[in-house]
């Protein structure tokens, strides 16, 4: 089964799909030198779609009939999906909905809406495998693209909150965030003015072209974020009701300066949602340049916490988690709502922490091949040469798709993310006195291997503070597959019965949630007597609920352990002496035992003699002869007689030839024929007398035999 799944890949690659996309290739007109890449295909559960921009239609194949053996016309076969309306745009992509009912096609100027025909058949096929089937075309906001020349579309996705999965979500270049409908397509279900502070609205037309592009303050791409849950504003007068929840969608959205915009969509609710468009979001650490000022793409994964990531067109990826608002102790701002009386409290809004930063090779060659494309790049700052795209078999790796190649991008640390926040931990390091005399002059990291890493602080007194860095935060899969190596090479079966280590019992128990940081102070400042003993009282109070009573309570499981393994080895060393001398007695007897088998042995040989002789002796005294006796008696007595008939005929032969003897000795007379016999006759009663000869020899041994067994 694994050859066909192997050969599927060379298979694709004679497909007559393959073979017209080259026809198309040599007709298609030189491209325009914009250098950005397209998605001019889309796929899903096997299903393959691309657009022919030639002949203005889509065609598609079903890649699973690949996987057969057979070489007929059925595996190679591929089907023409003409548009009723034809885009009349030039195409950039194509999305396909998850259930794979309806195909988006879309440009910087249009969108249109394939609706993908029904299956039936053998191979389940559209239309039961027809070549050519004509599609219902649906047309989304065409009046309202149509209402500028410079109006144009920068993405659009499948809205994940559709019950029905009929809802897109359209960006265009005018900063506005709409969500369509295909029962409605002309008119959109929610239009966001994506503006810091605007107000979400429902509207037959969004609002009009904003110039703000020309300053990089333009949405140029967007995806949501995983859902969250809004709870309603509790009104004046009206008991709370803690089931009137609201589903939303975050929609992040990224502008060509660089700055990250948040609004929120719901196409369930009949009313619509007033919230406000967050933003732009805060970046830890803060750069000079915001991190690139030439975005092009944006992309939330769906980890916990979400991650996201930013690309700009020069290849800069920048990895951000998504974490909420915190106040000045560090604790998550409240939920407060938003003016004008809601329905639903407003999330809070959240911030943006960079961890790091990708820069991809985005060509092979030198710079100077790529002065026309950063020269058209220039002149239009709102293109996404970059792409990003999720990987649907796993959470931590995306994908990179721009005009000189593809790039896979994996992030093995998201595994760790979960257990790394869900343990609060608060550790210092070295804190410095209150006092503004004594800063920290200096910190850096040793990363050197052989140093192991360390932590190198410059004090106010120019001495150095070297304090070893803590590893406790590792990888929890290779931690598990670690710890769980070691169970299996243990050879105790004692400890094979417990599932952790004692060693790691030992840990969790001297595992301390605060520690007594060193304290760095000027020695020329002098601090007050009330200081000191919040001081003494702190380190009195940590040594003793962090050391001491945790060393104390190690030394207990200690003692315990030692007493209980102490007691184990007694026992056992007592049930080995007791194996000792059992084994002692088990060999003495062992020997006993080889010796009276030897000698019951002999006695049952002479036993089985004595037994044999006696039954023969008891067989010859039985007055009546046996079943075999009788049928012995009868097979002697036939051959008595025929012994007898053997003899008789022997004497006849006898006299026969004493006859003949005496007919030989008589003269001759001469009239009398002659009695002289040819040699031939004379070999052949030779021959018969042997033979009879040696029958009866034989009956007379076999009569002898007989007459001794029965004497027997």
């Amino acid at each position: 089964m694994a050859a066909p799944i192997a050969d599927w890949r060379e298979k694709l690659k004679v497909h007559p799909l393959c073979q017209r996309l080259k026809e198309i290739s040599d007709k298609e007109p030189q491209a325009d030198g914009s250098g950005e890449a397209k998605s001019l295909l889309a796929v899903k559960n096997g299903d393959l779609f691309v657009w022919d921009s030639v002949s203005a239609n889509v065609v598609y194949c079903n890649l699973k009939h690949l996987l057969s053996d057979s070489s007929s016309t059925e595996t190679y076969h591929f089907q023409v999906l003409l548009c009723t309306d034809v885009p009349r745009f030039e195409v950039k992509g194509l999305s396909l909905n998850s259930c794979s009912s309806h195909l988006a096609i879309w440009g910087p100027r249009g969108v249109h809406v394939l609706e993908l025909p029904q299956r039936w058949g053998k191979l389940s096929e559209f239309e039961g495998g027809k070549d050519v089937i004509n599609c219902r075309t649906i047309t989304i906001g065409s009046r309202y693209l149509a209402s500028s020349p410079s109006l144009q579309v920068h993405q659009i996705t499948w809205h994940p909150g559709s019950p029905c999965d009929t809802h897109l979500a359209v960006l265009t270049s005018d900063n506005v965030f709409s969500v369509y409908s295909l029962t409605d397509s002309e008119r959109p279900v929610s239009a966001a003015c994506v503006m810091p502070g605007e107000m979400s609205t429902v509207q037959g037309s969004p609002s009009k072209l904003n110039i703000s592009a020309h300053l990089g303050e333009t949405a140029v791409a967007f995806n949501f974020g995983p859902p969250q849950e809004l709870q309603a504003v509790q009104r004046p007068f009206q008991p709370p009701q803690p089931s009137d929840t609201l589903t939303v969608w975050p929609v992040f959205l990224v502008k060509g300066n660089g700055d990250i915009l948040v609004t929120y969509s719901d196409v369930v609710s009949n009313r619509p949602l007033q919230l406000p468009t967050q933003g732009p979001l805060v970046m830890c650490p803060p750069a000079e340049d915001n991190y690139g000022v030439d975005a092009c793409s944006i992309l939330c994964l769906d980890t916990s916490p979400p991650v996201i990531i930013m690309a700009t067109c020069d290849g800069q990826l920048h990895h951000c988690l998504l974490l909420p608002t915190t106040d000045a102790d560090g604790k998550p701002k409240e939920l407060t709502p938003a003016p004008g009386l809601p329905r639903y409290q407003h999330p809070v809004q959240p911030m943006l922490y960079v961890l790091e930063s990708v820069e991809l090779e985005l060509s092979l060659t030198d710079a100077s091949g790529l002065d026309s494309v950063s020269h058209d790049l220039s002149q239009d700052p709102f293109t996404c040469p970059i792409k990003l795209m999720k990987d649907p078999c796993s959470t931590d790796r995306y994908h990179c798709c721009h005009s000189a190649g593809v790039h896979s991008i994996a992030l093995p640390w998201v595994h760790n993310l979960h257990q790394f926040f869900s343990d609060d931990v608060c550790e210092f390091v070295l804190p410095e006195d209150q006092d503004p005399a004594a800063p920290v002059l200096g910190m850096d990291i040793v990363s050197d291997p052989t140093l192991t890493p360390t932590l190198l602080v410059l004090s106010v007194e120019y001495e150095f503070t070297a304090l070893p860095m803590s590893n406790k935060y590792r990888s929890t899969f290779s931690a598990g597959l670690r710890d769980a190596s070691n169970l299996e090479s243990l050879s105790s079966p004692l400890r094979r019965i417990a599932a952790e280590p004692f060693s790691q019992q030992i840990a969790k128990i001297l595992h301390r949630s605060q520690s007594n940081p060193i304290l760095l102070t000027n020695p020329k400042t002098e601090m007050s007597q009330q200081a000191c003993f919040q001081l003494l009282t702190r380190v009195t109070r940590v040594l003793r609920e962090e050391y001491v009573q945790k060393q104390e309570h190690a030394q207990q499981e200690l003692d315990t352990r030692v007493r209980i393994l102490t007691e184990h080895k007694v026992q056992q060393l007592q049930e080995l002496r007791d194996l000792e001398h059992s084994k002692e007695g088990l060999r003495e007897m062992a020997h006993r035992l080889a010796d009276r088998l030897e000698n019951y042995k002999e006695q049952e040989k002479h036993t089985l003699e004595r037994l044999e002789k006696i039954m023969r002796k008891l067989q010859s005294r039985v007055p009546t002869l046996s079943l075999a006796e009788k049928q012995m008696h009868s097979e002697l007595l036939k051959l008595k007689e025929k012994a007898e008939e053997q003899k008789k005929n022997l004497a006849q032969l006898r006299l026969k030839q004493q006859h003949q003897l005496r007919q030989l000795g008589q003269p001759k007379s001469a009239s009398s024929p002659s009695t002289h016999m040819r040699p031939q006759q004379l070999t052949h009663i030779k021959d018969i007398l042997k033979e009879e000869g040696e029958e009866i020899a034989a009956l007379t041994k076999q009569i002898s035999q007989l007459q001794m067994e029965t004497s027997l």
